[in-house]
């Protein structure tokens, strides 16, 4: 990360909890890593939330910006990674008026392997509930391409290779929980 800018309230300090208001994080890079030797398994997927049961000692920001979000998504073999994709993504969340647990988001591709994007960026709009961790969300149109193919899990890509996946998606829909993925 480059730099992040938190914005919090220091009244509730002395309440002994941190109520974040606002941030903006400049240059956030997630890396994405699946294991060769166990196609489907990511680096993220140990990490399982749990629902909120109500007592948080930070409570979530009213906003966030994310001006350069990089995700690099990659396999590992024997401790070496390779990155294979990566992209460049502007993001932003505000709070759902009237519920303070719900985000909205948006998020759209400002570059792919280091070139812009223009007709193809991927641009995801939805929303994510903090309490209990459901999402929704809405893709908009899409080419299939070689460089939208090196961002899928492995599984995928050797699924696309064997069906020639071409075309373009119009629109795709995608709702869960950790309870329903």
């Amino acid at each position: 990360m480059r730099r992040a800018d938190v914005v919090f309230s220091p009244w509730s300090l002395l309440l002994g909890r941190i109520e974040l208001i606002d941030m903006e994080i400049d240059g956030l890079t997630l890396r994405v890593i699946e294991r060769v030797e166990s196609p489907g398994d990511f680096n993220f997927l140990a990490l399982r939330p749990k629902a909120s049961a109500g007592g948080k000692s930070v409570q979530q920001p009213q906003s966030a910006l994310l001006s350069d979000l990089r995700l690099e998504i990659g396999s590992t073999k024997d401790g070496t990674v390779s990155i294979r994709s990566t992209q460049q993504f502007a993001a932003d969340f505000q709070h759902r008026a009237g519920d303070s647990s719900v985000y909205e988001f948006r998020l759209e591709q400002k570059q792919q392997d280091d070139k812009p994007v223009s007709d193809n960026a991927i641009r995801l709009n939805g929303t994510w509930n903090e309490s209990t961790f459901a999402y929704a969300a809405d893709l908009s149109g899409l080419n299939i391409d070689e460089e939208l193919l090196r961002a899928l899990p492995a599984q995928a890509q050797r699924w696309a290779a064997r069906a020639e996946l071409t075309g373009r998606v119009e629109r795709a829909h995608i709702e869960g929980s950790t309870a329903e993925p």
